[in-house]
């Protein structure tokens, strides 16, 4: 058996004392939003879009078709992909071919 480091794009943000604030993963393998979380001091502030907007713009970079997230209903994570143009099918996805606006 081998253990294999998968491909990831992650970002995070920190403030003037260099905590981590916000932060979120993408598989590359998958196409999964593995991670997406804001301290909660600092939400709704704009950063969870800030690192999904980066996020998405990493992606595009790959030869992958969509991404996905998985979130739980009626959440802000919920309503953030919805904000943001993604669709829901049984799970939040993005398409190269849609707008890219975000």
């Amino acid at each position: 058996m081998k253990v294999e480091r998968l491909g990831e794009i992650s970002a995070c943000i920190r403030n003037d004392e260099r905590q981590t604030i916000a932060f979120g993963s993408l598989n590359t393998t998958t196409g999964e939003v593995l991670s997406l979380y804001v301290d909660p001091k600092h939400r709704h502030k704009g950063l969870a879009k800030e690192i999904v907007r980066y996020l998405v713009d990493e992606w595009l970079k790959t030869e992958l078709d969509e991404v996905f997230a998985t979130t739980c209903p009626d959440t802000d994570a919920d309503k953030l992909f919805e904000r943001l143009g993604w669709k829901r099918y049984s799970k939040w996805v993005r398409r190269k071919d849609e707008d890219r606006k975000i």
